[in-house]
């Protein structure tokens, strides 16, 4: 009994597979040629940033930044101790709109201006910029340009994300712990504890600061970590929440 052939599909042609490798090829050109350029543009002073200079301003405005601002005073330092100093003369164009971001700027003095085709903004000393495109490894959203003579504190890319995932790292274990030690939470499912212990982020109130106003569109669940939080309606003391506590969830749960 004789058995039919059958011709093998291939996976792909080559002619198909040639044309992916150069578009690969391409895209790593144009990668290179936008870090590279940006690289260019500044002339670094000072490699590392070892005595810590200048640790107060980069310090405060590490703080004031939405993401960097809620790690650790030593995680901080971390920053700030790889941080490199570079100057680049006014008119320059640090960066242009749709590249690949190399570096995240803090300007130590002098002035740039940020702007795409939808707005435009000016930063001077102790403001930073450039973190989004090596955060969500994202094309920059707009361009940067010198408006005075600049010296920047600069992260480099490959640092940062470096830095970050150690971040990262650091609050998932913290949470882990955290979670573990708070009954209600502690008997959820593995898989559920993960996400929570990705997704938990750390906020820091001074004693008398109001953490949320009653009628205010609730958009968080918090969970107290540490200190004591009072609760208060119409001017009346309810009750007062300690370590281990949660609140928010209704207005969460009944929109």
């Amino acid at each position: 009994m004789g058995s039919k052939s059958t011709k093998p599909i291939p996976v792909t042609d080559k002619r198909t597979r040639t044309l992916r490798q150069k578009s690969v090829m391409l895209d790593n050109l144009m990668l290179e040629k936008s870090i590279s350029a940006e690289a260019k543009m500044l002339r670094i002073v000072k490699e590392k940033n070892r005595e810590f200079e200048d640790s107060t301003m980069i310090d405060a405005c590490l703080s004031r930044h939405f993401f960097i601002g809620n790690i650790e005073t030593k995680s901080r330092n971390e920053i700030i101790r790889e941080m490199s100093l570079a100057s680049v003369p006014v008119n320059t164009l640090v960066f242009k709109q749709g590249d690949i971001g190399k570096y995240f700027y803090i300007i130590k003095s002098g002035e740039v201006i940020i702007e795409n085709t939808s707005f435009s903004k000016k930063l001077g000393p102790g403001e930073s910029f450039g973190e989004l495109a090596l955060l969500h490894e994202a094309p920059r959203s707009a361009s940067c340009k010198t408006t005075k003579d600049c010296l920047f504190y600069v992260l480099e890319r490959r640092i940062f994300r470096k830095i970050i995932e150690h971040i990262n790292f650091i609050n998932y274990e913290t949470n882990k712990k955290f979670i573990q030690s708070i009954p209600i939470l502690s008997i959820i499912e593995t898989d559920q504890k993960a996400i929570l212990c990705s997704n938990l982020l750390r906020q820091i109130f001074k004693e008398g600061d109001y953490i949320v106003k009653q009628g205010d569109k609730a958009n968080c669940l918090y969970i107290i970590k540490d200190g004591e939080v009072d609760c208060i309606n119409k001017g009346n003391h309810i009750r007062t929440l300690m370590k281990g506590d949660y609140f928010g969830e209704k207005a969460l749960l009944l929109d």
